[in-house]
């Protein structure tokens, strides 16, 4: 399926939500927090029972905990092993690359021409496809992530169209309940002529009209000439055509939601593919660097073997990492 479509444009802009970017102007996160904790309160009044505020505040409280306590005790370890990484570990790690140095700067052995051969060896086929890799992830998981918000919205609107179809399936059922209702109306307004009491019969009225209002779609008016009437008769061939293109629409909205799915699905393989490449290579760079620097010889322009550069970072994960 293909993936590059444009949701990868339109579909940020549509996901952007204008009090995040406010959020985003926050000059701290200590300011954050509590601008989010206002919006969790008055969610809490407005919504307390819904399952998002609830989660909401769930996650609230693991952030509040990571601000106040775990950045603080993971920055106090750090700030107490510091000075030995500075007085110690830096300074010997220095020195050991000084020998290093050392060792492989004699003029014979390697000599300048090994080394500069071995150093373009690994900035083009080591250092190079490193980046090229992480690029990739890096796109990758921005189609990921891109990918599961058109796959939410679609899975939206087909649960709208689906709602829409089967509202206009019992459509019999609701003008059926229209006249019970209006009888019902007129039961209870009946009474109070008798006992006079004018303004609930008056307030019944109104209720009734506005009822009768939609049953009177049920058939052409024929006060009204073909051309001035606005509204269309609700009959059968009305009910066919209405339920028709709902169903139109389900149709769409269900197979939108396919695409997406099933794109999301395979932008999952896609980003775990990529991540997987990015990090085998990482892993086992250096081991393969070193043997092949060994084997690194020195040839005219004439006898080199012109060897192709790693591609361009793609939008896709379709490379196979190991074949270089």
């Amino acid at each position: 399926m293909d993936a590059n479509v444009d949701y990868k444009t339109e579909n940020v802009a549509l996901c952007r939500i204008p009090k995040a970017e406010e959020l985003k102007k926050c000059s701290t996160i200590g300011r954050l927090l509590n601008e989010l904790q206002i919006i969790l309160q008055t969610e809490l009044e407005q919504n307390p029972a819904s399952e998002a505020t609830t989660d909401f505040k769930k996650n609230l409280e693991i952030l509040e905990k990571a601000y106040k306590e775990e950045i603080p005790k993971i920055v106090d370890d750090y700030q107490k092993e510091y000075p030995s990484f500075i007085r110690e570990k830096l300074p010997k790690a220095e020195e050991q690359y000084k020998k290093l140095v050392n060792w492989s700067d004699d003029v014979d052995n390697p000599g300048d021409k090994y080394r500069k051969a071995i150093t373009q060896l690994r900035d083009k086929f080591y250092n190079h496809v490193e980046d090229c890799l992480k690029v990739e992830w890096d796109n990758a998981r921005k189609e990921f992530k891109n990918g599961k918000c058109c796959r939410d919205q679609a899975l939206e609107l087909k649960k709208i169209t689906e709602q829409e179809f089967e509202h206009y399936k019992k459509f019999k059922e609701t003008v059926i309940h229209y006249f019970k209702q209006l009888d019902d109306i007129y039961k209870k307004a009946e009474v109070l002529l008798d006992i006079e009491n004018y303004k609930a019969l008056y307030a019944y009225r109104l209720e009734f009209y506005s009822i009768l209002h939609e049953v009177r779609q049920l058939k052409k008016n024929e006060t009204k000439r073909p051309a001035q009437s606005s509204t269309m008769v609700k009959d059968h061939e009305w009910l066919k055509s209405v339920l028709t293109g709902c169903l139109r629409n389900y149709c769409l909205a269900t197979y939108e939601y396919f695409y997406w799915h099933n794109n999301w699905i395979e932008l999952i393989e896609q980003e775990k593919k990529a991540a997987q490449n990015y990090q085998n290579f990482k892993d086992s760079r250096m081991n393969k660097f070193i043997r092949e620097a060994q084997d690194v010889t020195l040839l005219s322009d004439e006898e080199g073997c012109y060897d192709e550069p790693y591609p361009n970072p793609k939008n896709t994960a379709t490379f196979e990492a190991d074949k270089y």
